[in-house]
Formats: C-alpha cells, sequence, structure tokens
C-alpha cells in the first residue's frame, strides 16, 4: 500500500488556510474508497503506459480501455511531449519527511516543469496558483539540485469541454516565498494540534473533518439559526422561513447555503467511514448500490451478434455538438447553422458581489420551513 503523508500536496489548500484541520482530520474514520477514485486510479495506469511508451495511440483503443480514457490520456502524452527533456514518470518528491507527494509527471531540460493529470470532470481544476504543483515544483527542484529562473506547471484535464490544457509559470523567487507559508502552516498545525488556526472557505470542500469542525458548526448555526422549537416527530431542524426575511438577509442565505450542503454531505461520508470501520451509527447501516452492467470487452460482443441482430447493435448515428465540430473547423463559422433556446430562469450573480456563489443545492427540501407547516 503507498505511504500516505500526514501533510498531503493534493490537500495543501486545506492544511495552510486550516492548520487545524490536520489534527481534526486525524480525529475521524479513515474515508471510503469512492467509484469516482477508483475510476481516476484506472486513467492515470493508462496515462502512464503511454508515457512509457507501452500504448502508442493506434486505434481502437485494446480490450476494456474506454475511449475517453484512451484519448484523454493521449492528450496527456502528446502535452509531455512537447515539452523535450527528461521524463520522470509517477515519481516520488520529498520536502519534509511528513511532506511529500508523487507527481504524475516532471520534465527536467533548462527549466522545470510540473504536469499533472486531472481525469475528474466535475471540477475543472486550475494551474494558476495551484498549491500541489507548486510543492511538486519545489520537490523536483530539491531532487534535481536545479534552480530555474521559471518553474512551468501544467494541468491536463481531458473532459471538460474548454481549455484542457493549462499552464502557469513562476519564478524561482516566488515559489520560495510560497514554500515559507507551507513551512510556516506546517509547524503550526504539528505544535499547536487542534489550537491550531482554523478558518473555513472553499478549501472545505474536501475536507474530512468538515462535520467535526466547530468552526463550521458555528457558521452555519450563524447563518440558518432561528428559535429552537419542536416540529414533530421527525425533529428535523427549523429554519427561518423565506417570507419573513429581508432582502439582504435572503442574499447573504442564498450565497452561503454551499456551506450547509457541504456539511451535510460530509455528514453522510463521516457515517459512512464509521460503519465502515466497523462503528455504529444508530438507525443507519450501509450497502453497496450495482451500478450498471457493461460489457467486458466490445470487440468481442461485435463478433459474437453482430451476424445476427447487423446494425441494431449500435447506437443511431448522430451529428457532433456545435462546440466539438467549432474545434475541428475554427470558431465563428456556425452561426447560420445555430440556435441557442432558452433555459430556466436562475439566480446570477450581479458585477458588484461575484465573489459570492448563488446555487442553490438540490437537498434544500430536507428541511422544513415554518411556512409549512
Amino acid at each position: 500500500m503507498a505511504e500516505h503523508a500526514k501533510f498531503s500536496p493534493s490537500a495543501a489548500k486545506r492544511w495552510i488556510n486550516c492548520p487545524a484541520s490536520i489534527a481534526l482530520s486525524e480525529m475521524c474514520p479513515p474515508s471510503v474508497p469512492s467509484a469516482s477514485a477508483a475510476e481516476g486510479t484506472r486513467a492515470h495506469a493508462v496515462a502512464e503506459k503511454f508515457l512509457k511508451g507501452e500504448l502508442d495511440g493506434a486505434w481502437p483503443p485494446p480490450s476494456g480501455v474506454p475511449v475517453a480514457m484512451y484519448t484523454g490520456a493521449k492528450l496527456y502524452r502528446d502535452t509531455v511531449s512537447q515539452l523535450g527533456g527528461k521524463t520522470l514518470i509517477e515519481e516520488r518528491l520529498d520536502i519534509k519527511e511528513d511532506l511529500f507527494g508523487t507527481a504524475d509527471c516532471g520534465v527536467v531540460s533548462d527549466d522545470l516543469s510540473v504536469v499533472d493529470y486531472k481525469y475528474g470532470q466535475g471540477l475543472e481544476v486550475e494551474a494558476k496558483e495551484n498549491y500541489q504543483l507548486m510543492i511538486y515544483a519545489w520537490g523536483l527542484h530539491l531532487k534535481t539540485d536545479i534552480t530555474p529562473e521559471f518553474y512551468d506547471l501544467i494541468i491536463v484535464q481531458p473532459r471538460i469541454e474548454n481549455n484542457q490544457v493549462k499552464r502557469w509559470l513562476i519564478t524561482h523567487e516566488k515559489l520560495e516565498e510560497f514554500m515559507n507559508t507551507v513551512f510556516a502552516a506546517r509547524e503550526e498545525a504539528l505544535t499547536k494540534g487542534v489550537n491550531a488556526t482554523i478558518q473555513t472557505g472553499d478549501h472545505c470542500r474536501w475536507c474530512p473533518a468538515i462535520g467535526i469542525c466547530p468552526a463550521k458548526k458555528a457558521e452555519i448555526e450563524h447563518l440558518f439559526e432561528s428559535d429552537n422549537v419542536d416540529i414533530d416527530a421527525r425533529s428535523l431542524p427549523m429554519l427561518p422561513s423565506p417570507y419573513k426575511l429581508t432582502p439582504e438577509e435572503l442574499a447573504n442565505r442564498i450565497a452561503n447555503v454551499h456551506y450547509l450542503y457541504t456539511y451535510l454531505n460530509q455528514l453522510k461520508k463521516f457515517a459512512l467511514a464509521e460503519i465502515s470501520a466497523g462503528g455504529e451509527v444508530p438507525g443507519y447501516s450501509i450497502k453497496q448500490s450495482l451500478g450498471n452492467r457493461k460489457f467486458t470487452d466490445e470487440a468481442q460482443v461485435v463478433r459474437e451478434f453482430y451476424p445476427s441482430v447487423k446494425e441494431n447493435l449500435y447506437k443511431p448515428r448522430e451529428v457532433i455538438s456545435p462546440a466539438q465540430l467549432e474545434k475541428i473547423i475554427g470558431k465563428g463559422k456556425l452561426d447560420a447553422f445555430t440556435t441557442r433556446e432558452l433555459g430556466e430562469w436562475k439566480l446570477e450573480k450581479t458585477k458588484d458581489n461575484e465573489e459570492q456563489d448563488y446555487s442553490v443545492p438540490p437537498e434544500t427540501d430536507l428541511f422544513i420551513m415554518e411556512d409549512d407547516l
């Protein structure tokens, strides 16, 4: 089993902003492996084979490798090959005894480049000021004893629609300033534990301790506070009715409702991990769901069944989307051939409030409003 760092570069944005999250996370049960994580591991294995020359991009993909995974890994390989230099694949980079990580790819030439392969598609990852890549860049500097003027940080994320390859340059001086911040956060976490700085923000999204975090609990209680009264036997939380809020109060709650959504989501994950580790959550058990069936070898299915079912074996042929066609022919050529239907009404950020998040999660109906009683 791979060794995990106490101060993981992939979680650096969290523990740099909130050093107490290290100690709080250690109080939580181990996380349960997800299907997305398993898919990401598999995608990285395919990408590694491309870099090592074990796969060359020839068509069709090998049996058992999805098309999206194959073409995504090829984009990753092509991006790395354009950099030139010596390639370090899946290289462990040590900064401190408890601060280390494995970079997907490091490229050593006159400069140093770090390339990170992200197969996920739900959240777009930026190269600019990416804490994980910045720490890897420092690790590559230590490993090679090379001090370049610039470090080239690259994200390859093939399953997002635009900007699948993003790059950002940082000087050695700026990277050294950042690492001083990293070391200060690490030192505070080690010396102060749960009494270290606790700070909420977008870095809380993946925090395993969000379900026991006192700062997050206080924040949510403040945002959604109301009189504590019994509702019914279910004892669901009472929230203030939107009809009784001022416009300013309404805007504030909408802007911050994602905190509540994140908190509830982490509560479920915490309970799942607790039961998986042998603990007990009264009234709950765990059950693994079954996914949809899929063919183990599509080529074998075609050989076996095409003679009898012919073209019925394939999905109906369809034209690619305008966005996909523009990637081939260039932009500005489809205006006469396209239209855009109007969608549903939704809240939108005003220009003077762009930092706020007005997305409303789908689980709002978990709560009873006063006017619903």
